[in-house]
């Protein structure tokens, strides 16, 4: 069959196929791996005596063999040259994060941190109205330059680990940002992640 597939923006089309031999071999494996599982007794029991049935089966374990085929298409050369050209959205940090209600506040906590050296947490602790990452030290997460805004993006990936950046307004205030651990783009790391499809459009 062909298969029309769009990547990093590109349309192409490949010829996928598969064998009567690999797809009886993957009924074999789906049964083996359905074989203890409670649900799909019942459901096999329940539609065993259907037409449907085995079409089910074999579409669903053809469509497995396309995809696999589809991942398998993309060669060392082409992930590696995504991953060039989309290196910045692999970038990610350890971000935390204090809400203040005002810029004045923000401007006078974030004073306190750089110039007087308190304590960024334990201000949080104290002062921060964002009560989901309060009790984390202000702790967000570990993101990405995708999941946050373009202006949050430019203050804290051109930031140091332990930095503070200046106040940022935010739709629920202002916010002081401090940057944990950084975790620059790494081919390696990423490498099964583009090749499975989850940075390529498909």
């Amino acid at each position: 069959m062909t298969v029309l597939v769009r990547v990093n923006g590109n349309d192409f089309d490949l010829d996928i196929t598969y064998t009567p031999e690999e797809l009886e071999e993957g009924l074999k494996e789906l049964d083996s791996q359905k074989e203890h599982c409670q649900t799909w007794k019942e459901f096999k029991t329940a539609i065993q005596g259907e037409e449907k049935f085995p079409h089910y089966r074999e579409n669903g374990v053809g469509g497995k063999l396309v995809k696999e085929k589809i991942l398998a298409h993309f060669t060392d050369e082409e992930i590696q040259a995504y991953f060039v050209e989309h290196k910045l959205d692999f970038d990610k940090v350890d971000l935390y994060s204090m809400r203040l209600g005002s810029k004045e506040q923000a401007e006078e906590i974030y004073a306190q941190i750089t110039e007087d050296g308190e304590d960024f947490h334990l201000l949080t602790l104290e002062h921060s109205q964002d009560e989901e990452t309060k009790p984390k030290l202000g702790y967000a997460g570990t993101l990405s330059r995708s999941e946050v805004t373009a202006e949050i993006e430019a203050a804290v990936f051109n930031a140091s680990p332990g930095e503070v950046v200046a106040p940022i307004k935010t739709e629920s205030g202002y916010n002081l940002f401090k940057v944990g651990a950084v975790y620059p783009a790494n081919l390696e790391g990423e490498r099964e992640n583009i090749r499975r499809g989850k940075n390529y459009l498909f």
